[in-house]
């Protein structure tokens, strides 16, 4: 589609890397002066008119406004343009609709782009347009209160479908616990390299792009060469200034990430430092009302493309947060640092409780360590006139570790850690 970009002087990258992203072509693009927007048109009357006689005398499919319109002025822009008038949300849920490929993730985007329409056709219907199409409807042929009325009933189906997806997720994620599964997310903002550090995880390959948000729906895979059970879920990447009405329907993919036992925090190291400290604060502010600081491991990605000294000011940013505990400075592309990394997802999965046994060496041995081994994490056996096991566990697994000791004609010692 070819489009014409309305945007603020200096401040277009963003806009820009959307456009690039769904596949636009920007015809011309007209930057406004005024760092705020006017009330009726957005961009002042003359800049507007501007738009409107370029539209008129060019083949133009969409006018994109870089910010956030409100329903009057969005109202007024394609009364007065005469097509299609979009902005920065519109655009992020044009991009999303092309990343979507699951059933649920085409819900939330659907189910979001109906919360984005609704105030539109709400001013729509208060100004007694109800004949007419907006270009917002994108070639539907609906009168505005029909499709008002049809937009707010398809969003009642949609939330009771998403929640039947959210139920049978949540179940899915107690089998996984059950089963003894430690459960690690990745999440970052878009383009920090989530997919690649899942790669570099796990040990196999899925989608990686250079492009604005190519992972919409939640991927999990087994944590490789692991001494222990780690499921590592990619999530959708973080967005910026997004209204709380459109975050909603991706709620229960948010809550994979806030009921994790580990999550790792990627950030991209080659950021400008205020763009750095500025996504970390956003991050933090999603995360730690949910989660607690002592399950999150800060990553800060990418640090081939940049010098140790911006390294360690960015680290020292992260070590100044409200986080516990410190960065861990990584190259993906050139396998720098995963290694440690690892560790530490391992040391922070280990269960909470610290078993030394001491056991007779009798018949039953082999059948208690093959238990052990499937139901804790064995650090250590040594054979003598008895056996001793060191062993981490959680509580739920204690009683049983003691009750087949004790039948052995063992002892236990508990140590918290």
């Amino acid at each position: 589609m070819d489009i014409v970009l309305v945007s603020f002087e200096g401040r277009n990258e963003e806009i820009m890397e959307l456009v690039d992203s769904i596949g636009f072509r920007v015809l011309k693009e007209f930057q406004q002066k005024r760092s705020k927007g006017d009330p009726r048109f957005f961009v002042g009357r003359g800049k507007m008119e501007e738009v409107k006689e370029f539209v008129k005398e060019n083949e133009v499919d969409i006018v994109v406004f870089d910010g956030e319109l409100s329903a009057s002025q969005h109202y007024h822009l394609e009364s007065a343009i005469g097509i299609r008038c979009t902005d920065r949300i519109g655009m992020i849920l044009d991009l999303f609709a092309t990343r979507a490929h699951t059933k649920e993730s085409k819900l939330q985007v659907e189910l979001a782009r109906i919360e984005y329409e609704l105030p539109l056709l709400r001013e729509w219907i208060s100004k007694r347009k109800v004949d007419e199409r907006p270009g917002f409807l994108a070639g539907g042929e609906y009168r505005v209160d029909t499709y008002y009325e049809h937009a707010r009933k398809r969003k009642k189906r949609m939330n009771q479908e998403l929640k039947k997806i959210a139920k049978e997720r949540e179940l899915r994620r107690e089998l996984r616990r059950e089963s003894g599964f430690v459960l690690v997310s990745i999440v970052g903002y878009a383009n920090a390299g989530k997919s690649s550090l899942l790669n570099a995880l796990s040990g196999e390959d899925i989608l990686v792009e250079d492009r604005l948000f190519s992972t919409l729906s939640t991927t999990t895979r087994r944590f490789q060469d692991s001494k222990k059970k780690i499921l590592l879920t990619d999530t959708v990447g973080f967005i910026e200034n997004l209204p709380v009405r459109l975050i909603e329907p991706f709620r229960s993919t948010l809550e994979e990430v806030f009921l994790s036992d580990i999550i790792l925090l990627l950030l991209d190291g080659s950021d400008p430092t205020e763009d750095f400290e500025r996504k970390l604060t956003v991050a933090l502010n999603i995360l730690l009302p949910e989660t607690q600081p002592d399950n999150i491991i800060p990553v800060i990605n990418k640090i081939d493309l940049i010098s140790a000294k911006e390294t360690v000011i960015k680290e020292d940013i992260i070590q100044g947060s409200d986080l516990h505990h410190g960065a861990s400075s990584i190259s993906i592309k050139e396998d720098n640092g995963l290694h440690d990394l690892v560790e530490r997802v391992y040391r922070l999965s280990l269960p909470p409780l610290s078993l030394k046994i001491k056991v007779p060496m009798e018949d039953g041995i082999s059948s208690l360590l093959s238990w052990l081994h499937e139901n804790s994490v064995v650090e250590s056996v040594s054979y003598g006139e008895t056996v001793r096991i060191t062993l981490r566990c959680d509580e739920a697994t204690v009683k049983n570790i003691t009750e087949k000791v004790d039948h052995l004609g063992g002892n236990t010692d508990i140590d918290a850690i």
